[in-house]
This record gives C-alpha cells, structure tokens and sequence, in this order.
C-alpha cells in the first residue's frame, strides 16, 4: 500500500515532468546517435544533442526546485492545520505511547552501563497475564539486577493518567533482556476492548515495530495465576484459552515476526500440600526449575511432545512423594503431600486442552516457538486451598476445610532461576520481521539495481564504442581476406558467398555516410576511411554480375511462361522493362516480384531471401544503372499480352490491389453476433466455395501447348463480402484510385510497347476508367446477392432448437434487422437527390451527372426493396421489418407456449387441430402471408420458418398421437384382444363380444381415438395421412394399412345402426353318394343339405338369445352300418371356428366353398356367400391383423 502511495505521488504531473525531462537527457545524450525513426536519426548530429540534453536536464532541475518548494509549503500548511485542530482522545493516547517509547529508550539508552546495545542488542519480552496473576512478583524473585527501572518509571510518571502510561512497566534485567511487563487490565480479548483500548493497544504494537523494526519482540512470558487455573471450570478455561490465543495472534500477525512462548504458572504455594511436599527442599532445590522445557526443534507434534515431557514430570514427583511419605510423620501430612501430587495428575486434561486451544500452531498465522512450562511459587503469604476438597463440599453442601496461613519469612520456589536460565537465553530463537526483511531486500535491490544500471549505462557507452570499433575493424579485415580468397577460387557463375562476404565488409562499420567528422572522432570511428573503399568493389560486383543474371533469369522465365497472356507473363515483362529504363523504374514493382519470387525458390529460409532483397535494393537505389535484355522475346511477350482486351486485365490488377490492402472482408456473422450461425447456415445448393475471376483465353493457336490463360482463384466465405465492395470502400479507395489504376494501365501500355508510338488523350482515359467501374459495380452487385441468397434458415429439428431460431430472429439483434441495415449501410452509395439542370444562354440544356454517383445509384436501385424493408415507406404494400418482428415474436410465442407447456407434446397436437380445423390464431399463416410481400432473400427465409415451425409442431404431436395410440389403444387391445380368437386363430380362448363391441364398435375405443385424435389427419375412408399445409402426419406404411384393416373390420361387421351384425347366407352345393344327410348349425340355424334340390340359407349372426353359443356339423351315412361325423364348436365366434375347420375352395370376392369330410373320404360341399361389401370368410380383415404399437416406429425419429 505504502508502495502504491509513493507511485501515486510520483506519478502526478509535477514530479512525472521531472523523473521524463532527466530520463530523456541522459537517453539522448548517451544513446541518441543510435536512435532511428522511420529511418531517421533525429539526434544524429553530436552538437544539437548535447544542447538538447543540457536544455532538458535544466529543465528537470528546475522543475524538481518547484516541486521541493511546492511540497514544503503543503507539509507546512498541513501542520499548521494539524497544529489549529483540537486533538481527539485517540491522538492524545498516540502521542503518549510515543512519549512512552520514547522516553523509555532514551533513558536506556542514556543510563545504560552494561554491554551492548539496550534497545536494539538485548531480547525484549513481553510478560504478560491477568490481574493478580503474580508478574511482578516473579520479576521480582528473579533476582536480577535492574539498575535503572526506577529511572524508567519516574520518566514515565507524568503519563501514568493516560491508557498509554499505564499500560506497561519497563524493566532492564542485567544485561540479559528488557522486560515489558504489561497491565493486567490490557490482558483482554481483542473483541472485548473498547475503542481507545484497542487504539492504545494498537498504537503499542506500532510503537514496537518503531522502535525495533528488524526483531520488535524475542517472546512472550505468559504468566498463570495456578490456584485461580485449579478452581476454573471447563468453560472459564476454555474462554481464558480463547482470549490468550487470540492476544497471541494478534501481536503474532502486527508484528509479522516469530517469537517464543514460555508459560509460568505462579502462586504454586497455594496449593493444599505444597509446604509438605516441599518442607525439607534445600537452597540449591528451591533455586531449580520446576516444570518441563522444549527442544527448540520439535521432531513430532508439539502436544505429543507435552504428553511425553508431562508424564516425566509427574514421575519425578511421584518419586519425590515417595520419599516425603517415609520422612513424614503425621498422618494428615502424608494426607496433604498426597494430595497435592495428585494435584497436578488431574491437571494433565486442563493443561492439555488449555495449550491446545491457546497455542496450537494451525491457528497462527506465523507459528510461535512454544518452548516451555514452568511451576514457581515466588512468595507464600496466604492460606492453601484444596481444590478437590472443596469441589466435594460444594456438591454436598459441606464447608470447606481450613488451612493457616504459612508461618515466617518467605522464599521463593522455583522462581529465581525462571528468567535467567529458561527465559533469556533463548533471545536469539525469534526470527526477524519478515515486513522488515522483504523492504530490506527490496531496498537492496532497488539501489542495486541503479548503481549497476548506472555504472553499467555509463560503461557500456564509452568502452562500448572502443570494442564496436575494434570488432567492427576486426570483421572489415576478416572479410577482405575472405572475399579474396573466394574471388580467386570462383570461376563460374556468381556466388551469393561472395556477395555476402563484400557486403558484410562494406557494413562492417554500419552506414558511414551518415557518420559525421566529430562524432567519428569522439567515438574512434573508422568507417570513413575503410567505408569506400570496400563499397566501391561491392558496387562492381552486384552491376555487372548479381544484375546481370537476375536479369538473364528473367528472360529465361518470360521465354518458358505458360499459359502466355497471363498476369504472370505482364509482370515478369513489366519488371524486365523496368530494369532497362531507369527512367521508368519503380522500385517497390521490381523488389516485391523478387521477394516472392525468392520466397518461392528459398522457402523457410528468410536469411538468404533477406540478403538477397539487399542486394537488390542496393543495386538499384545506390548509382542505378540499365541492363540489356533480349528485345525479342519482348516483342514476342507483347504480342501475346495485347490479344487481351485491357480494361479487363486493369480491372484484375485493382482487385488484386484491393484484396492485397483491404484484407479484413464484411462477415455476416460479425454482423449480426452469436446469433447468426443459430439462425442461418450456407444453403447447400449454392455455398459457393471460390470465385473465380476469369481475365480471358488465348487466342493464338500455335500457342495452344500452353492451355488457357490462367484463373485467379479466390477462395472466400459464403457469408463474407470483401471489403472491396462497401460503401467506405466505394468511396475510400474505388473512386479515389479508379482514376490512378487507370494511369496505371496506360503505364501498362508504355509495357506492352503501345506507348511508344501512341498517345492517349483524357478521353481514352476515361474509356478505361468507366470500363473498370462498370465491372467493379457488376461485382459489387453480385457479392452482396451471392451473400444473401446462401444464406438459409437452419432446419428445425425439434422444438427447442426451434424456440432458439425463433427467439433469435425475434429478439432485439434480429439478424434480419442486422443484416437488411447491414445491406443498406453498404449499398445506399449516395443519397438519391435531384440535379439542376444547366441551361446555358443559348437555351440548351446541359444536365452533366457524376459518373460515379451514377454507378452508386445503379447499385442503391438494385437494393432498393431491402431499403424499403427498413424505411417502411407509405403507398407501398412491401412488408416492413416492424411487421416481420412483430410476427416473428409472435409465432415465437406461439412455439415457446408448446416448449414451456407442461406436456409441450400434447400442447403441440392440441395446437396442430386446431390449425388443420382453420381455429384459433395462426401466427405461421402470418408469416407465410408475410413472405409473400417481402424482398429476396428475406420472402425465403419466413417461409422457411413458417414451413420449419409447421413442421416441428406437426412432428410433436405425432410423438403425443404415438403415445396416446400407445396407451390408450394398442395397450387395451393388448389386454383384452390379442392373443384371443379370431385374432389369433389357434387360440382355444375366444374374444367376448362385448369386448369386440368395445373396442372395434362404432362408438368403440379404436373408432372414438379416431374420430377425436386421427380424422383431422388422415382420411376415414382410405387411412391416409391428409396433407394440411405442406405438411402430413408421419405414420408407417403397416400402421396405415392396418388402420384400413381396422375400418373394414369395424365396416363388416356393424351395421348402419352401430348393432354387431353379419349376415351370409349357405347353401349346399355337392355330396357324396355314401352320405344320406349332411347338416349345418349356426347357432340355431340349420342349413340342410340332401341329395334333392338345395335353397341357400339365410344365416344371422349373431343369433344366440341364450345360454351359450354353439355351431355343429353332422354327416350321416347312407347305411346304418356306417358311422356319423360330428364337430361342434361352441362360444360366440363358432361358426368362425366351424368355417375354420372346413376345406375351402372356389374362392372369389363374396363367395367361398368349404367342405367337410368323413374319415373314409366321404364329404358335403357347402358354398357361402357374404351379403356384405366385406367378407368376412375370404380376404377378412381379421386375417393377419396386427394392431401396431406406434403410428410412426420410435427408431424413425418421430
């Protein structure tokens, strides 16, 4: 942050001005011969640099006094204002921790007579813990000098009034550390302090860093009131845990540094037993260390580590006990001894959880050095007590015991020897401030950086140019040796060795005519001497050989070109020309050809194509010179150039112009946003992949070998106009440059050798020019409707991919919108206006018209319609885009209210009736109404979303029609009527009639699904699917045959007043010679057949009015001896079943002969005819009838 101030400063316009004026001085000065712009050295000249950088260095000075004087008056005004202000409690707590500090170290370092340095040599501690909990009194038994505390305490006397004063206690201890013991009432939780506690506590640790910025503490002596910890409960521990924890961290996180961490619990004499146990400890006994000490490296978790050095502790004082118990006498001595060993077994949980929760590593930001516990009990001056004993009587309301107050003088146990031997010496265990150390560092590689940025800038520039020169005198001669040797060794055609050997000497001291005397003299610059000489060998060699085989190539390339009248063939010649005349030479014609031409030859190798281009270029620029060519195949090269008609090669030539400066081409897509390739896709039929610009054939048959004059290929995308053909194009390069390109091709004649017997007046001029426009605007015309009328609304493929298009075509970026504005944008050339006429004094008019807003309103005429689609002009009956919007939203609607429905399927059918039934609104015919008013393309691409959207709807509701049909019909004939008789001929089971009736009856099932769900779809009479704007109902070729079979069968057997009825009639026709009689019973009506005269008989069916149903056939035999034939079949369908078991024969539309026979071979013929249009015996619809699952297969894609 401080960071960013100081940028925030720096970066202001004052300052800025000063840091840019030096900056720039010293970069002209030292390094401005070397600066190049555009070609230029602004600073090449050594005097005007040296006057700039003294001009912009007093410039900074100046600017850098003002800024001095401007900062010194807002520091003086801002104190004075600070200084009228009256200060707020929390500026009067912050000036008194400074004086604190202050006062503080100056009588450290004042008063201070041991070794080293008080402030910054010796460790700083921290003690501190609750009110009460004995920090003084530890400091005190410590028995460490402290020479100057009392000095320290009257300094801060007249602060004691303030939080600051009274805050901290300082103490010198010898010369091992100086202790900052601190108030009991600042040992509170950070959230528990009021807001000029926390400022004061703030400013304390601010003060810390001040003072001591690289190690503002070594530790922090936390101090524990043992008797108090004893008689906490769980809770009140956990929350003292808490609030040491979170004063830890926060001066842990303040001071960014890693400190140590010893924990001493006092007041250890308060414990019951403590004199018992310790009655008979030594000098030297009370003067150790009673607790337990860390590594200062801990090889497992830390709590491990204090389980381990606990329960060594608790076997010391075991053994301890264990010699006490022998010594002691009294019965209640023993007791109390006991008791308090047994103390600090229980002990062990609380102290566990009291550091786990106070001191746990995981919870700090930088992780303190726990380094130890330790038990003292500095003074004994009031009565024990014993905790358990107590928790006892608590909980049954008994007293608690009582102990006198210990006898005599006091000593100290385990107190003297905590600072001095556990504490001090392991200063030097706490890091540095890691703030302190990345500024440090920062700092240190700041300066670095600039002094070596500065030595080295200096360094570099003079001792630079003395190497640069040596190198450079260094290369000169190596490449004069080298260039010898390779001349005497070459005998043959020119080497491009040889050419690189002389023009690397040539540049060995870079460009030396641009070297002045003085700077050459101050930098030890040879180049003026060496320069010439090696420039004047380099020049001969590239005149007379380098150029003279280019040129010889090129004639063997104009010789060789095929096919002949080419572009190709026109620009070898072009440059061929050039090389001869000087005069005519363009310089960028003739070194673009040979960079192609060498980017050809030499592909991926763009250090000789680049070497190459040099020598060309210094060929040509340095004392130019013509070459001789082979003026034959010039005329032979002419001839066949001019069979073309020019004005067409001079429009080839600015297009090529135009694709090569105007890369970037107009996309559709660009256009119109993401939108577009949701709504649109190249129509397949045209996508035109290449456009092929057709410059002419040869003519000359006896150069027919070559083939036809070549094609310029260009590939381009069906949604992208070249830039070529925009208006800012039109008017941007077309007619600016028409005029020139047309120059250009009389230059062009001059090349084809027309030029040098003719001239050209303005008028030919302007032949060629309006030749070139009418082309260009026939082009123009044509890109834009090739664009447009690729573009073809994507299919819908189902109905959310339908709400997408629609959505898209409806929203606010309507590509339609987009792309009619985009098309006007472009081809509204000019605004149509009318012109005066001119009518001159001799009464003729004269109405003179631009030619090229002639030919811009040419193309504005040929848009016009699309223009209207945005004006929306009056008194025409074209459609305009808001009415295109509006029914677009709303067919969008209407599709999205088929997507959201809760069964967009059955919404779908729903929606599909009543448009087939001429109902409800019809936002598709809108659209299709709509199309029929409005301009190419757009008319094709709203019956296109109409036709899609019809589509789409059509095949949702056949999706619910198939599961309707297969729910609701195939389901129930599944369970009442397949697999039964008749359906399933060699089923035992028959279909119940009032099964039949239900399903295949006039009011039935299959007749209701279809007078509600199918008659709008498909014909009643034939079964085929009706066709209903555009569209029909998928349905597959068995589903619509077995429709036509479910008609019959529902035809034949019903008649007109919905009754189950079929009526035939029987009559016998033939029997044997053996048979007496033969008898037909159908249902109770008898056909008998005899050898005499037959009747047919008239059979109704069905017939039975009880009981159940039965048919028989009898055969008698003319003697008694022989025996009948029977078989009867009952149930409603048996005289199916009886017609079944017969033979047929004489099969026709409505009649059929069946016969029965006895088991010698002995039979009856009957012949049965229907009486209606269906029959019912051959060719019946319940043959083979098989109710499909599904109107259209699921695997179709329905």
């Amino acid at each position: 942050m401080r960071a960013v101030k100081v940028l925030r400063k720096f970066l202001r316009p004052l300052p800025l001005a000063v840091v840019l004026s030096l900056c720039l001085a010293a970069l002209i000065w030292l390094f401005g011969a070397r600066m190049t712009v555009f070609g230029i050295t602004p600073f090449g000249n050594e005097v005007l640099r040296g006057w700039l950088a003294l001009f912009l260095t007093t410039l900074g000075v100046m600017l850098l006094v003002v800024w001095f004087i401007s900062l010194w008056r807002e520091y003086k005004a801002e104190r004075s204002e600070r200084e009228a202000r009256p200060l707020t409690p929390e500026q009067l707590e912050t000036r008194a921790m400074r004086q604190v500090f202050e006062r503080a170290t100056s009588v450290m370092a004042g008063r201070w007579e041991g070794a080293g340095d008080p402030i910054n040599g010796l460790p700083w501690y921290l003690v501190m813990g609750a009110p009460g909990s004995g920090k003084s009194t530890m400091i005190t038994a410590s028995e460490m000098r402290r020479p100057i505390d009392h000095e320290l305490a009257a300094a801060t006397a007249d602060l004691r009034g303030s939080g600051s004063g009274t805050m901290l206690e300082w103490h010198v201890a010898g010369s091992e550390a100086v202790l900052l013991q601190l108030s009991g009432s600042a040992f509170v939780a950070p959230e528990t302090r009021s807001p000029i506690e926390r400022h004061v506590w703030a400013r304390f640790l601010k003060e810390l860093q001040r003072v001591r910025p690289r190690r503002p503490l070594n530790g922090v002596i936390l101090v524990i009131d043992l008797a108090e910890f004893c008689e906490m409960d769980t809770t009140a521990r956990d929350a003292y845990a808490t609030s040491i924890r979170r004063i830890t961290d926060e001066i842990v996180r303040t001071i960014d540094t890693q400190i140590t961490v010893h924990v001493v619990f006092t007041k250890l004499d308060l414990v019951a037993g403590f004199l018992d146990f310790f009655e008979d400890a030594t000098a030297a006994e009370r003067d150790e260390l009673l607790g337990f000490h860390f590594d200062a490296n801990f090889s497992k978790p830390w709590l491990e580590v204090f389980d381990e050095a606990y329960v060594d502790f608790l076997e010391r004082m075991q053994a301890r006990l264990a010699l006490r118990m022998k010594n002691l006498k009294g019965v209640l001595s023993r007791q109390e001894a006991f008791a308090f060993a047994r103390t600090f077994v229980g002990l062990r949980n609380p102290l566990r959880s009291l550091l786990a929760t106070a001191l746990d590593p995981d919870r700090f930001s930088t992780t303190p050095l726990f380094r130890g516990i330790y038990f003292a009990a500095p003074i004994q001056e009031n009565a024990p007590r014993n905790i358990f004993l107590q928790a006892v009587g608590a909980r049954y309301a008994l007293p608690s015991p009582l102990y006198s107050v210990p006898q005599g003088a006091p000593q100290p146990y385990f107190a003297a020897q905590v600072l001095p031997r556990a504490i001090m010496p392991e200063g030097g265990l706490a890091g540095t401030s890691r703030r302190e150390d990345r500024s440090f560092a920062r700092f240190a590689m700041v300066l670095g950086a600039a002094c070596v940025a500065g030595v080295g800038t200096v360094s570099l520039f003079w001792f630079g140019k003395y190497g640069e020169n040596l190198a450079r005198a260094s290369v000169l001669l190596e490449q004069v040796e080298e260039y010898s040797s390779q001349k005497m060794k070459s005998g043959g055609p020119l080497e491009l060795e040889m050419l690189n050997t002389i023009r690397d000497a040539t540049n060995a001291f870079g460009e030396y005519r641009d070297i002045s005397r003085p700077e050459a003299i101050l930098t030890l610059y040879k180049g003026l001497e060496l320069g010439p000489l090696a420039d004047e060998s380099y020049r001969q060699l590239l005149h007379q050989r380098f150029m003279v085989q280019l040129t010889t190539s090129l004639a063997f390339d104009l010789r060789d070109i095929c096919p002949r009248g080419s572009d190709a063939q026109l620009e070898i010649l072009r440059v061929l020309r050039m090389l001869e005349s000087p005069d005519r030479r363009n310089l960028d014609t003739i070194q673009s050809y040979f960079r192609n031409r060498w980017r050809d030859n030499y592909p991926q190798n763009a250090e000789m194509q680049e070497r190459l281009n040099s020598h060309l270029v210094y060929a040509l620029q340095i004392e130019p010179q013509n070459y001789e060519i082979n003026q034959e195949l010039v005329r032979a090269a002419q001839v066949d150039l001019g069979m073309m008609t020019p004005y067409r090669r001079f429009y080839s030539s600015v297009r090529a112009l135009a694709e090569s400066q105007l890369p970037n081409a107009v996309e559709f897509r660009s256009a119109v946003g993401a939108t577009f390739d949701i709504v649109y896709r190249a129509d397949p039929a045209l996508s035109p992949e290449r456009e092929v610009l057709t410059t002419g054939p040869a003519n000359d048959e006896q150069r027919d070998e070559c083939g036809r004059i070549a094609e310029r290929i260009v590939p381009t995308d069906p949604f992208e106009i070249p830039r070529f053909f925009t208006r800012e194009q039109y008017h941007g390069f077309f007619v600016p440059q028409a005029r020139a390109i047309a120059q250009v091709a009389l230059d062009d004649l001059w090349v084809l050798g027309v030029g040098d017997t003719a001239s050209f007046s303005d008028a030919d001029l302007d032949q060629i020019t309006e030749n070139l426009r009418e082309l260009y605007v026939e082009d123009y015309i044509r890109a834009w409707r090739q664009a447009l009328n690729s573009m073809q609304i994507r299919p819908f493929s189902d109905l959310r991919e339908a709400g997408e298009v629609l959505r898209g075509l409806s929203g606010v970026d309507s590509p339609i919108r987009r792309i009619a504005a985009l098309v006007a944008d472009n081809t509204v050339i000019y605004p149509p206006e009318t012109v005066e006429p001119d009518i001159t004094t001799g009464g003729a008019t004269q109405l003179s018209f631009d030619s090229d807003r002639r030919a811009g309103l040419r193309i504005n005429e040929d848009f016009r319609a699309i223009h209207r689609l945005l004006l929306g002009e009056e008194g025409t009956t074209q459609t305009d885009i808001g009415q295109i919007e509006a029914a677009l939203t709303d067919l969008y609607e209407y599709i999205k209210s088929v997507r959201d429905a809760t069964r967009p399927n059955a919404k779908a059918l729903e929606l599909a009736i009543e448009r087939a039934n001429l109902r409800g609104a019809d936002p598709i015919f809108v659209v299709q109404r709509l199309a029929e008013r409005t301009p190419a393309p757009f008319n094709t691409h709203l019956r296109d979303v109409a036709r899609e959207s019809w589509e789409v709807i059509m095949a949702a509701a056949t999706q619910e029609l198939n599961r309707k049909w297969n729910e609701e019909i195939y389901g129930e004939f599944q369970r009442l009527i397949a697999g039964r008789y008749p359906f399933d001929r060699d089923s035992p089971d028959d279909l119940p009639l009032q099964d039949f009736e239900d399903f295949f009856g006039p009011t039935g099932k299959l007749e209701s699904f279809f007078r509600t769900e199918l008659k709008t779809f498909v014909d009643e009479n034939t079964g085929i699917p009706r066709i209903i704007d555009g569209q029909f109902l998928p349905m597959d070729p068995d589903f619509t045959a077995n429709l036509r079979r479910a008609i019959n069968i529902t035809q034949t057997f019903f008649d007109n007043s919905g009754e189950l009825s079929v009526q035939f009639s029987v009559q016998p026709i033939g029997m044997s010679a053996n048979l007496s009689r033969a008898q037909l019973n159908f249902e109770g009506q008898l056909v008998i057949s005899t050898h005499g005269a037959a009747r047919p008989v008239r059979i109704v069916w069905p017939n039975a009015l009880s009981g159940t149903p039965s048919s028989r056939m009898d055969l008698s035999p003319l003697t008694r001896s022989g025996a009948s034939t029977s078989r009867q079949y009952d149930g409603p369908w048996s005289w199916l079943r009886l017609y079944d078991s017969s033979q047929k024969s004489g099969l026709a539309d409505n009649s059929v002969d069946i016969a029965f026979s006895t088991a010698n071979g002995q039979s009856a013929q009957f012949r049965i005819r229907s009486e209606g249009q269906v029959n019912p015996f051959f060719n019946s619809p319940l043959s083979s009838f098989s109710l499909p699952a599904y109107l259209r297969s699921p695997e179709d894609g329905s």
